[in-house]
């Protein structure tokens, strides 16, 4: 290569590199004004922006990473005064959970009492225990004294839920009965006895004769083994002990019925009168027993 070609290079080579930085000196506007966008932090600290817009936004709904430990646990949801929740696990007892998703959106739906499914991870062993959830499913809307009331008043005692008054409930026969809030219809009057003692509605009876609700004197009839009628006026409210149900008057033990007879007959009994009126479908173990071989009743109304 000669002296003159080695010259017009260093010539062509000082030129590019002066064009090059007069246009960073003072860019040209873009065409796409996308290129020119940047997103703002609530410190004034620029970010990338992104195409799938704010980070706020594209993450709030996504779900939690699953650890490989966590398991499907069914149970009572409770509102807590401490965490997101307590699910009160069946067969183990309440657990406040922390809720690790995102989308949070399926909390707001949930009421005291309400059966839910929820995948949570490792239980810590304290009463009561705690661990972390990382999806809900409402199974079927429940009630508050669908819980243990001994849970219901232990969580009280410790502030983990707000102090609301229990059931209607008394103890007698060693038995505790607790109140449906449904009409009870006694076919004989003499009363088996009456409350000698009423203690406070955020408490559970515990000896016999003891009520936390109406007045001392207030007398109660056997309807079943498991069942009571209790005077409240001109009218007697239907009390069951624990592990009977009772459909239109007549009683069950609940462990002669299947889980699907059990969730059926609580929904029905979460209806309003009318509501149960209109029902489609009675399961066959709630039938009596002379309609053998019949599976279910079935009428032209909706379903509870």
């Amino acid at each position: 290569m000669n002296k003159k070609t080695v010259l017009l290079t260093a010539i062509l080579l000082t030129a590019a590199l002066s064009a090059c930085s007069s246009r960073q000196a003072s860019p040209e506007p873009s065409e796409d004004p996308k290129a020119t966008v940047e997103l703002m932090t609530t410190d004034g600290r620029a970010e990338a922006p992104s195409a799938s817009g704010p980070a706020e936004e594209s993450s709030s709904s996504i779900p939690a990473e699953v650890p490989s430990d966590a398991s499907d646990r069914t149970g009572r949801f409770l509102k807590s005064t401490s965490g997101d929740g307590i699910l009160v696990i069946d067969n183990y007892g309440p657990v406040v959970f922390t809720y690790a998703s995102g989308d949070r959106s399926v909390l707001d739906t949930l009421d005291n009492g309400d059966a839910v499914s929820m995948k949570a991870g490792p239980i810590m062993e304290t009463w009561p225990g705690q661990t972390t959830v990382y999806s809900c499913e409402l199974l079927r809307k429940g009630r508050r004294d669908a819980v243990d009331p001994d849970t219901l008043e232990s969580l009280m005692e410790m502030g983990q839920i707000a102090k609301e008054p229990l059931s209607p409930m008394f103890y007698a026969r060693d038995t505790l009965f607790i109140g449906t809030g449904r009409t009870a219809s006694p076919t004989c009057g003499t009363e088996d006895g009456s409350f000698s003692s009423v203690i406070d509605s955020l408490k559970v009876p515990s000896e016999n004769g003891q009520s936390n609700f109406g007045s001392k004197g207030d007398g109660y009839i056997s309807l079943w083994d498991g069942a009571m009628a209790v005077r409240d006026g001109d009218h007697y409210t239907l009390f069951l002990a624990n592990g009977t149900l009772e459909y239109e008057g007549r009683f069950f033990r609940q462990s002669d019925l299947s889980d699907e007879t059990i969730a059926w007959l609580e929904s029905y009994n979460n209806l309003p009168e009318e509501g149960r009126k209109s029902i489609s479908y009675v399961p066959y173990d709630l039938m009596p027993e002379d309609n053998t071989g019949i599976t279910a009743m079935e009428t032209d109304a909706s379903a509870p």
